[in-house]
C-alpha cells in the first residue's frame, strides 16, 4: 500500500511539472510575441526623442509633453499635420 501511495505522488509531482514547464515556455512565447508585435508597432510610428538632458524619452510624433519627465516639448519637435 505505501509504495503504490509513494508511486502516484511521484506521477503527480511530474504532471504538474510538465504542467508547469509547459505553461512558462506558453507564456514566454506569447510574451515574445507581444513584444515583438510592439516594437513593429513603435518602428512603423514616427517617434521624437525628449531634449532634456537625462531623459531622452521616445514619444509620439504627435505630443505636447513628454512621457517620462513630462516637460513640454519644444514647438520644432511638434508634428506639423
Amino acid at each position: 500500500m505505501e509504495q503504490s501511495s509513494f508511486a502516484i505522488a511521484w506521477f503527480v509531482l511530474i504532471a504538474f511539472a510538465c504542467l508547469f514547464v509547459t505553461l512558462v515556455v506558453a507564456f514566454g512565447l506569447l510574451g515574445d510575441r507581444r513584444v515583438a508585435k510592439n516594437l513593429a508597432v513603435i518602428g512603423q510610428t514616427a517617434l521624437r526623442r525628449c531634449p532634456r538632458q537625462g531623459c531622452h524619452a521616445a514619444n509620439d510624433a504627435e505630443a505636447k509633453f513628454c512621457r517620462r519627465c513630462g516637460s513640454a516639448l519644444p514647438p520644432q519637435m511638434l508634428s506639423r499635420t
